[in-house]
């Protein structure tokens, strides 16, 4: 039964893409992906599986009408940038501290009113840009990241 599931989620993953136009025939091509642009497609929502894509270093999915993201898209083990600015997005959930590699975070443009302290765990930071939110104060952890970083981390508020 599980493995008719994980198949389900594959073939609508695939569909998925295949609709953003992403050249994408096989599940094997999807796999391989290490940049995926799903800007400006007027999405609502991004299907469960976006996590399989192991490989993803960079991910793009700002100007749509996202006002939640997957949880499995904390489980990309390689992402270096993630864009999600210009959205509906109200709230970043925690998981966004699994993902150890990212550099760059663009989440300008959304109705953020805080961050989860969890932002303190990306210790490979260094440009975050929080611009065009409702976001009054940084979270402790945040600011701890920013000073050991000496530098090395830019915030735009």
């Amino acid at each position: 039964m599980n493995h008719i599931i994980i198949d389900l989620k594959k073939e609508k993953l695939l569909e998925f893409l295949r609709e953003n136009n992403v050249e994408v025939t096989t599940w094997e091509e999807a796999l391989a992906l290490t940049d995926l642009d799903l800007s400006d497609r007027g999405l609502t929502s991004i299907p469960p599986g976006i996590g399989e894509l192991t490989n993803l270093e960079v991910l793009n999915i700002f100007e749509n009408n996202l006002t939640f993201l997957p949880p499995d898209i904390w489980d990309l083990p390689h992402l270096t940038e993630l864009h999600l600015s210009n959205n509906e997005l109200t709230s970043l959930p925690p998981g966004i501290g699994k993902l150890r590699h990212l550099a760059e975070l663009w989440i300008y443009g959304n109705k953020l009113t805080s961050l989860p302290s969890e932002i303190g765990k990306l210790k490979k930071l260094e440009k975050l840009d929080i611009e065009n939110n409702k976001i009054t104060s940084l979270p402790h952890e945040l600011e701890e990241l920013q000073k050991s970083r000496r530098g090395e981390l830019v915030i735009t508020l």
